[in-house]
Formats: C-alpha cells, structure tokens, sequence
C-alpha cells in the first residue's frame, strides 16, 4: 500500500510533504488494523479457551457418569448373579428333597 502510494503521489507531481502526511496516515491505518486485528485475536483466543475449559468439564462430567452407570450397572449384576445362585441351590435342595421323597415312597411301596 505505502509503495503504491508514493509512486502514485510521485506521478502526480505531489511534494514531499504531501507523501509524507500519506505515509503518516498510511501508518495511522496500519496501527489502528493491527490493533484491531489483534482484539480479535485475543478475543478469539479467550472464546478458544473458555471451550475448551467447557470441553473438558463436559468430558470429565460424561467420565463421572459413565463411571456411576458401570458401577450400577456391576452392582445390578453381582446381585442378579447371587439371585440367581441361590435361586439354582433352591432348586438342587427341592430336586434332592423330591428324590429323597420319591426313594422313601419307592421303599414303602416295597415293604407292603
């Protein structure tokens, strides 16, 4: 831009002084963009970490009820297992209760 702007204030015959308050202005324009430019950088810097900061909170909280659910979840079938244990004992006693039954019946049958 300062380039094409001398060669421009050149062509037209424009004195020094001329050239000069264009650089100055040129200048002006370059600090106020690039300060501009660098508010927004920061900005998006701050938005960049604000995510990332919810990011990991939503990841850490995602983690912590996951963890919950497993642990339910290793309760629930512990529980279903013993259950389920005792419930098959219950069935071996009455299985052995009925056999012995069915062998005392078998023997009286026998002895009259």
């Amino acid at each position: 831009k300062l380039e094409a702007a001398l060669s421009e204030s050149s062509k037209r015959g424009e004195s020094i002084v001329d050239c000069k308050r264009k650089v100055e202005e040129l200048g002006h324009e370059l600090r106020v963009d690039m300060h501009t430019r660098q508010k927004q950088l920061d900005s998006l810097e701050r938005s960049t970490e604000a995510l990332k900061e919810k990011g990991e909170r939503e990841r850490s909280k995602i983690t912590r009820d996951l963890q919950k659910f497993e642990n339910l979840m290793h309760s629930k079938l512990t529980k279903f297992d013993a259950a389920q244990q005792s419930h098959s004992d219950e069935v071996q006693a009455t299985q052995r209760l009925a056999s012995n039954y069915n062998s005392d019946l078998e023997t009286k049958l026998k002895d009259l």
